[in-house]
C-alpha cells in the first residue's frame, strides 16, 4: 500500500526483498519457527499448569473466572509469537505449530472447567444441606417441619446425582446419609439443651434413617448426658445445705447427702464422679462460710464506724452470729483501743508466709482477719498480696524478703528457732530499720545495707559472742565488714538505737558476691584481695594522726621501733598491704561524727555494734563528708562525739587499728575510721560539739 505524505500526493513502498531459497535459507527458517513454537508451548504450560497461577492451581469459582478470561490470554499469546517471524515463509512453518498447541490447551481447558464446575456445583449443595441442619437444629421440636427439611434435602442430594451421572445405588447412598445427618444433628441439638425427654421421643421418632455408627454415638452422647444431668442434680442439692455459723461445713455431711441421692445400679464411674462432686460442694460451701466470716468482720468494723459510742451489743444479731472467736477478740481490742489492733502471733504467721510461701500467702483472704490487723499491717500485707498476684516486683517486699532469709540462715546456724521470741524481735528490728532507712539516708538500702542491717540486728538481738558474718554463709558476705571498712566514711552515724544504721556505701554486689570466694592463692590474703578488686588504683597514704593534735607529739615518741630484719619480704599485693601493714595503733581518743536529732539516744543508750569512728576531732561537716566518703544525700553532720580510747582499753576491749577510707559515694576519701565490734557504753562517750 502506498504511504500518503501529503494528501493529493500518494508515495510508493519499497518492495521487500525476496527471501532466499537455498537449502540453508530454508533449515534456518525452521530452526527459528521451531524456537518460537518452543517459547509459545511454554507460555501455555505457565497459563495451565503454574503451581502457583495456572488454571489447574486455582478451584472452583476462582477456576471458572480464569478459564474464562484464558482464550483472550491465548490468542494475545498467538499474535505476539507470530509477529516474531520473519517473512512468510517462517510465518507459514509457525502457524500450523500454534495451531497445534492451541487445540491440545483447549481440550485441557474443557476439562479444567468441568472439574471446577462440579466442585462449584457441590460446595453449593453442601452449603445449602449445612443450611438444612442448622434449621432442623433449631427447630428440632416442630417434626413437620423437619419432614419438610428432610425432603429439601433428599431432592437436592437427587438433583445433584443427575447432574453428575452417579449410579441409582450411589444416589440412594447420599440420600440416606444426608437424611441420617439432619435427623442426628437435631437430636444432638436436644441433647445439648438439656431437654433429655424430647431428645429420646425424637431419637425413637428418628431411629428408622438413621445410620448405626451415627446411633451408636447417640447413645453414647445419652450416656453422658444423663450422668451430667444426675451430677447436676446432686450439685444443686449440695449446694442448698444450709450454713452453720458455729462451725464450718464438715465433709462427711455432704458425702452422705450424696450417697442418698445416688441412683441403685449407678456405676462404679458413676459413684466416683458424684464423690468428685460432693468434695467440690463442700470446698465451696467452706469458701463460702469463711467468705460470711470476713464479710461479718468488715461489717462490724463500718458498723463501728458509724455508731463508736453505741454498744458492741448493739451490732445486728445476723452480723454477730457469723463472728469467730478470734473475731470477737478483735471486736474487744477495736472498742478497748477505738481502732483495730493487730495480733502478734497472726502478724507473725502471715509474716513468714509472706517471705518463704507467697502464693499461699497471696490466697489469704485477708478480710477475714481484718478485725486482728492494724490498718497500717492490713495495708502492708494487701500490697504484697497485689504484688504476688500479679507477678510484679515489689522493691519494699523483696529488700524484706531478702532481709528476711538472710536473718532467718543466721538464726539457724546459731541454733536458734525462726519463730522463737528472738527470731521475732530480730525481724520487728529489720523491718523498723528499712522503713526508716530511707527517710533518713535519702535513698532506699542496697544490697550492703540490707546485708549491714541483718548482721547487726542478729548480732545485737542474740548477744552472741561469734559474728554473724561468720556463721551466716551464703546469706551475707564476710568481705563486707572490711569492706565498709575500706570503703565507708569513719564515723558514719546509725549508732543509736533509735534510728537506721548508717552503713558504708559502695556498688551493690552483683550476683555472686554475696558467697564466700571458691578459691584463694596461697599467700594472697581474701581481705586485702577484695579491698583491691573493688577499690581505686592503691596510693600509699599518709600515717594517721592517731589521736589528734594534741598527742602528735607524745605518739611519736611512744611508737615501738621494729625489730630487723634479716630479709625483706617483697610485697606483692601493692601500696594497699603497705597502708594497712604501716598504720598504727589507735590514740588515746577517737571521733564519731552525727546528727542532733540522734545525740540525745547515743547519749542515753551508746553507740551500736559497727559503729565507725575517725581519729580526729576538728573536721568541719563538709571536710568530713569529702574525707570519711559519706553518703552526699545523708545531710551535714551537726555533732561531734569523742570517745575515751584509754577508758575502753583498761575495761578490757581491743581497740581496732584504723583505715584508710577509700573513694566511694564520688567523694575522694583520704581519712581514717575505725569499726568497732562491739557497742560502746555511753560513760565513754562525751560531746564536744
Amino acid at each position: 500500500m502506498a504511504a500518503t505524505i501529503y494528501p493529493t500526493v500518494p508515495v510508493a513502498q519499497p518492495e521487500a526483498e525476496p527471501r532466499p531459497t537455498d537449502e540453508h535459507s530454508i533449515r534456518v527458517d525452521e530452526m527459528f519457527a521451531r524456537q518460537l513454537d518452543t517459547e509459545f508451548a511454554s507460555g501455555v504450560r505457565g497459563l495451565l499448569h503454574d503451581p502457583e497461577t495456572g488454571l489447574s492451581a486455582l478451584k472452583g469459582e476462582a477456576a471458572l473466572e480464569a478459564i474464562a478470561g484464558a482464550p483472550v490470554t491465548l490468542h494475545e499469546l498467538k499474535e505476539r509469537t507470530l509477529a516474531q517471524a520473519i517473512g512468510p515463509r517462517q510465518r507459514s512453518i509457525l502457524e500450523p505449530m500454534i495451531e497445534t498447541r492451541l487445540d491440545w490447551a483447549t481440550g485441557t481447558i474443557s476439562q479444567l472447567a468441568q472439574r471446577a464446575t462440579v466442585e462449584v456445583d457441590d460446595q453449593s449443595v453442601a452449603e445449602r444441606l449445612a443450611g438444612l441442619s442448622q434449621d432442623a437444629s433449631s427447630s428440632w421440636r416442630d417434626r413437620a417441619h423437619l419432614r419438610k427439611l428432610g425432603r429439601t434435602a433428599v431432592n437436592e442430594l437427587r438433583y445433584q446425582g443427575e447432574r453428575r451421572g452417579w449410579e441409582v445405588a450411589e444416589t440412594d447412598a447420599k440420600v440416606r446419609g444426608g437424611l441420617s445427618d439432619l435427623y442426628a444433628g437435631a437430636v444432638e441439638a436436644a441433647i445439648g439443651q438439656d431437654d433429655l425427654d424430647g431428645a429420646a421421643a425424637l431419637y425413637e421418632h428418628a431411629r428408622p434413617v438413621l445410620d448405626p455408627e451415627r446411633q451408636a454415638a447417640i447413645d453414647q452422647r445419652f450416656v453422658r448426658a444423663r450422668e451430667v444431668a444426675l451430677c447436676r442434680d446432686i450439685d444443686g442439692d449440695l449446694s442448698g445445705l444450709p450454713l452453720d455459723p458455729a462451725a464450718p461445713p464438715d465433709l462427711e455431711a455432704f458425702q452422705r447427702r450424696a450417697a442418698e441421692l445416688v441412683p441403685e445400679g449407678a456405676s462404679d464411674t458413676v459413684c466416683a464422679g458424684i464423690a468428685q462432686v460432693a468434695a467440690s460442694a463442700h470446698r465451696h460451701a467452706e469458701r463460702q462460710w469463711h467468705r460470711k466470716q470476713a464479710e461479718a468482720g468488715l461489717a462490724v468494723l463500718d458498723w463501728f464506724r458509724k455508731n463508736p459510742e453505741a454498744s458492741f451489743l448493739a451490732i445486728p444479731m445476723e452480723v454477730r452470729d457469723w463472728l469467730a472467736p478470734d473475731q470477737w477478740q478483735g471486736v474487744e481490742s477495736l472498742y478497748a483501743r477505738g481502732r483495730p489492733a493487730t495480733d502478734r502471733d497472726l502478724f507473725e504467721r502471715l509474716d513468714r508466709q509472706m517471705v518463704h510461701e507467697p502464693e499461699a500467702f497471696a490466697a489469704v483472704d485477708l478480710d477475714r482477719h481484718r478485725l486482728s490487723l492494724g490498718d497500717a499491717d492490713y495495708t502492708r500485707f494487701a500490697a504484697a498480696q497485689q504484688a504476688i498476684a500479679e507477678g510484679r516486683i515489689d522493691p519494699d517486699l523483696a529488700r524484706y524478703g531478702r532481709a528476711r532469709l538472710d536473718a532467718d540462715r543466721a538464726l539457724e546456724a546459731k541454733g536458734i528457732d525462726t519463730d522463737g521470741p528472738e527470731a521475732v524481735s530480730v525481724h520487728a528490728e529489720i523491718r523498723d530499720e528499712l522503713d526508716s532507712f530511707e527517710i533518713i539516708e535519702g535513698r532506699p538500702p542496697n544490697g550492703e545495707d540490707i546485708d549491714g542491717i541483718v548482721v547487726q540486728a542478729v548480732d545485737r538481738s542474740v548477744g552472741d559472742e561469734v559474728p554473724v558474718s561468720v556463721v551466716l554463709g551464703e546469706a551475707f558476705n564476710p568481705e563486707h565488714i572490711f569492706l565498709a571498712q575500706a570503703g565507708g566514711g569513719g564515723a558514719r552515724g546509725g549508732g543509736a538505737s533509735g534510728r537506721g544504721p548508717q552503713l558504708p556505701q559502695r556498688p551493690s554486689p552483683g550476683p555472686g558476691q554475696s558467697r564466700p570466694p571458691q578459691e584463694v592463692p596461697p599467700g594472697l590474703p581474701s581481705v586485702i584481695e577484695n579491698w583491691r578488686r573493688r577499690s581505686q588504683p592503691a596510693v600509699t597514704p599518709p600515717p594517721p594522726d592517731t589521736a589528734g593534735p594534741r598527742s602528735a607529739a607524745e605518739q611519736g615518741a611512744e611508737s615501738p621501733t621494729e625489730e630487723p630484719k634479716a630479709e625483706e619480704r617483697p610485697k606483692p599485693f601493692g601500696a594497699v598491704e603497705e597502708a594497712l601493714e604501716k598504720a598504727s595503733p589507735a590514740g588515746n581518743e577517737a571521733f564519731h561524727y552525727t546528727f542532733e536529732v540522734v545525740k540525745e539516744s547515743i547519749l542515753k543508750t551508746g553507740l551500736r555494734r559497727g559503729s565507725y569512728l575517725t581519729t580526729t576531732g576538728e573536721l568541719s561537716p563538709l571536710q568530713a563528708h569529702i574525707d570519711l566518703a559519706l553518703s552526699p544525700n545523708r545531710g551535714l553532720p551537726d555533732v561531734i562525739l569523742r570517745i575515751d580510747l584509754n577508758g575502753l582499753r583498761a575495761a578490757g576491749y581491743e581497740i581496732p587499728k584504723p583505715t584508710p577510707v577509700a573513694r566511694s559515694n564520688n567523694m575522694p576519701g583520704g581519712g581514717y575510721e575505725m569499726r568497732f565490734p562491739y557497742p560502746i557504753n555511753p560513760q565513754f562517750i562525751t560531746v564536744i560539739k
